[in-house]
Formats: structure tokens, sequence, C-alpha cells
């Protein structure tokens, strides 16, 4: 196989394990997050912050000339997964 497309998919797998380390940070915070709110007695969903997230992600995507919508997907399904655990 051509060495250089063995360097570019070896870059590719560092960055699928960098996006795999902040995910797992992400639902670490969320955890916390939601158990300070369970102490407190506060509703663990927050719509207004929700749509806040979503308007920021879409800039970032939008700047980085990404596809606004897939970002929204991803990350939507990440905030609804951790809503349910």
């Amino acid at each position: 196989m051509n060495k250089k497309l063995e360097n570019l998919r070896a870059i590719v797998d560092e960055v699928d394990s960098k996006i795999i380390n902040l995910i797992y940070k992400r639902a670490k915070l969320v955890k916390k997050i939601k158990n300070y709110k369970e102490k407190k007695n506060m509703v663990f969903i927050d719509k207004v912050r929700e749509k806040k997230i979503y308007r920021r992600l879409k800039k970032l995507a939008k700047d980085k000339k990404l596809n606004e919508d897939l970002i929204k997907k991803l990350f939507r399904l990440l905030v609804r997964y951790y809503d349910r655990s």
C-alpha cells in the first residue's frame, strides 16, 4: 500500500481516537451536571440551553465550512442520549 495513504489513514485514526476521548469527557461532564441538578432539585433538561448549544455549533460548523445540518444531528444525538441516561 502507498506510504502516503497509510500515513493519512493513521492520522484519521488519531483524530477518531481524539473524538472518542472528547465524547467521553463530555459524557462525564454531563453526568456531573445531572448530579448537581438532582441535588438542587432542578430540572435536568434545559431547552433554552439546548437551543444556545445548537446556535453556537451551527456557527462553528459554518465557520469551518462543515455541513451545519450534520453537526446539529450529531450533537442532537449526543444530547438526547445523555438526557436519557
